[in-house]
């Protein structure tokens, strides 16, 4: 029997083909790991340039977003408009957090204290990374499992459906060159900007929900099946020459 980690769907045309790897032997290995609070359920990721960021659901925890050291302590932690239940999805743009809410359906920019700063529509944004010019997104099955790439008043500028293979895309991750995409089937895909797989691996958790990038790894937030939630370091193979627009300014701010 072959293990479902050994290979990786490669999208071709409009079929998906079992190839081998074409990555690194360390892709998609656990680098390091640390557990939450018990009372934490990091339902999106972003980094903030020092650190890794969670936004906790309020339906099911306590509904505030926690700077995260490596070791698993809350440095800081701060409460969006608890009503509107800013969680699904988390970014940094190197200034500004930008969370969703689809309670409400609507994209959050936040300043680093939790305040918002301004909002626009969005239907059902489950995911949101930043990609040093644009927000991506995405979005519920009622909304067509779409992901958007959008301005930071709401615009689209392009957008494609999700693979097949992709149940629901949880959370977004932007690594300078490709999207990477957790789905509620277990698996963290890599994807291109027109929405082919890349590649893919299944991380050590049993449910995916955050995902961002942090310059060289892959940070993503598992329920492993013996609990309690964890956020991983993930090996993606060597980074990409082109670095994520929003590391390095606000780098003090945590320190």
């Amino acid at each position: 029997m072959i293990h479902k980690n050994s290979f990786r769907a490669v999208l071709v045309g409009a079929a998906a083909l079992c190839l081998p790897a074409l990555t690194s032997a360390d892709f998609g290995s656990v680098v390091s790991s640390f557990a939450v609070k018990a009372e934490c359920i990091p339902a999106a990721l972003a980094y903030n340039g020092s650190y890794v960021v969670s936004s906790d659901s309020s339906s099911f925890s306590d509904g505030y977003w926690k700077v995260w050291s490596e070791e698993g302590s809350i440095i800081r932690s701060f409460l969006p408009p608890k009503f509107e239940e800013v969680h699904e999805g988390a970014a940094f743009d190197g200034t500004d957090y930008w969370g969703a809410s689809v309670l409400m359906n609507r994209v959050y920019r936040l300043t680093t204290t939790g305040s918002v700063l301004s909002t626009f529509s969005h239907p059902q944004a489950y995911g949101l990374t930043w990609d040093g010019q644009y927000l991506w997104t995405s979005d519920g099955a009622s909304s067509g499992n779409m992901i958007r790439r959008v301005t930071t008043a709401g615009s689209v500028v392009s957008s494609f459906a999700l693979p097949s293979q992709i149940g629901f895309g949880c959370d977004l991750g932007w690594d300078g060159v490709y999207l990477w995409c957790p789905d509620t089937r277990g698996y963290v895909y890599r994807l291109t900007t027109t929405g082919s797989i890349a590649a893919s691996f299944d991380p050590p958790g049993n449910r995916n929900r955050g995902c961002t990038f942090d310059g060289t790894y892959l940070r993503v937030s598992c329920f492993p099946v013996s609990g309690p939630w964890c956020i991983y370091t993930i090996d993606i193979g060597p980074a990409p020459a082109v670095t994520p627009a929003s590391f390095g300014e606000v780098k003090a701010l945590f320190r």
